[in-house]
């Protein structure tokens, strides 16, 4: 029942408790946007290290077919085993949609290095470093 003379108490929070809570979420996402990014660029170096086991699995691949194929090994140099039903590549290029791979070395049986790359947010091209990897050409 109310009294005579006794205001109303207003409903909602006060300053305090607002501040309290906009300090509260300030701080949760201090500690969590960190680790969230940090996940995000150890997914896209795994993606792009995959893509990377990818063309050295196609590598063999076509390495195994040429063999059968001709029944000798493939030539010394990458550039000259691609080609239409072995490795096709656009110059020293494997274009995989979302990654492009470069293929250099392979001359005389050394090895050979892939480098990865995949697209930004803005559609341009950019290095995976972390996901660059050498494979021995294969002798036999």
């Amino acid at each position: 029942m109310k009294r005579a003379g006794t205001p109303l108490r207003e409903q909602g929070f006060t300053l305090i408790e607002l501040i309290t809570v906009v300090l509260v979420l300030g701080l949760l996402a201090a500690v969590v946007a960190p680790r969230y990014l940090d996940m995000a660029g150890q997914a896209r170096v795994a993606a792009a290290r995959a893509a990377a086991a990818e063309g050295a699995g196609r590598l063999y691949q076509a390495f195994g077919l040429y063999t059968v194929h001709s029944g000798d090994v493939p030539p010394a140099d990458l550039a000259d085993f691609s080609g239409p039903g072995y490795l096709d590549l656009d110059g020293n290029q494997l274009d995989l949609g979302d990654y492009r791979l470069t293929f250099s070395g392979g001359v005389n049986r050394s090895d050979v290095r892939i480098r990865v790359e995949d697209r930004d947010g803005f559609g341009a091209w950019r290095e995976v470093e972390e996901a660059a990897t050498t494979i021995p050409w294969p002798t036999s």
